[in-house]
């Protein structure tokens, strides 16, 4: 992996890309016990639009995340960004350019994900992305339409998207 690239994991940013990952450990009624539990699609065959471009899989392959689990959920005017697994403990969120470049990556635990979700920024938090819970009372109140855009039912961002 390029030296430049760390994987963020509960409550540590990724240095040199301005990526958090942030994961309370609070009950819920939506408690997961899977990355397909929070990305749904991962429990479907892939499709080919929810491939990362042959550049992105490359800056991120020693990364350790499962390449047939990666899951597109969410396009802004600047980047695209994928869900992937890594093991059976760990969700990620992939970021990637418009020229298919991997630009950074964000995971966290899939225990305790219904605390907080994931979440991730660019450095000057122009663009935000936040993976929450399918169904979760985080997923209604994020999407408040003054602050982020849901580009699936529990995949919002906020920033760029305007």
């Amino acid at each position: 992996m390029h030296g430049k690239w760390k994987i963020a994991l509960t409550a540590v940013a990724v240095a040199g890309v301005g990526v958090a990952a942030v994961a309370a450990s609070s009950p819920s009624e939506h408690a997961v016990g899977k990355a397909a539990d929070i990305v749904p699609a991962m429990a479907s065959q892939q499709q080919l639009s929810d491939r990362l471009p042959e550049s992105a899989a490359k800056t991120f392959s020693s990364t350790g995340i499962d390449p047939a689990s990666v899951r597109l959920v969410g396009k802004t005017t600047n980047l695209q960004y994928f869900a992937a697994a890594m093991g059976s403990d760990q969700i990620c969120i992939v970021t990637v350019g418009q020229d298919g470049s991997g630009q950074m990556m964000g995971c966290t635990f899939v225990k305790g994900f219904e605390g907080y979700g994931l979440r991730v920024a660019n450095p000057d938090k122009s663009e935000e992305a936040w993976l929450v819970v399918p169904g979760s009372t985080q997923a209604a109140a994020a999407s408040d339409p003054e602050k982020w855009d849901a580009t699936a039912p529990n995949f919002l961002v906020k920033g760029s998207t305007r």
